[in-house]
C-alpha cells in the first residue's frame, strides 16, 4: 500500500540559495530593459541637449 503524505508541498521560492529568486529578478530586469531601452534611446536626442544645457560650464 502506498502511503500518501498529507502535508502539502510548499511552493519553493529558492533552493536554499538565492539563485532561483535572482534568476527571476534577472529575467524581469532583462524584459524591463528590452522595453525601456528603446524608449530612452528614442528620447536621447531630446534629453541630451537639455542635459548639456543644464550642466555647469
Amino acid at each position: 500500500m502506498v502511503k500518501i503524505d498529507p502535508t502539502p508541498t510548499p511552493v519553493v521560492v529558492t533552493d536554499g540559495t538565492d539563485n532561483t529568486l535572482l534568476d527571476t529578478v534577472d529575467t524581469v530586469n532583462d524584459a524591463t530593459n528590452d522595453v525601456i531601452k528603446p524608449i530612452t534611446d528614442a528620447l536621447e536626442p531630446i534629453t541630451s541637449p537639455v542635459g548639456d544645457a543644464l550642466e555647469p560650464v
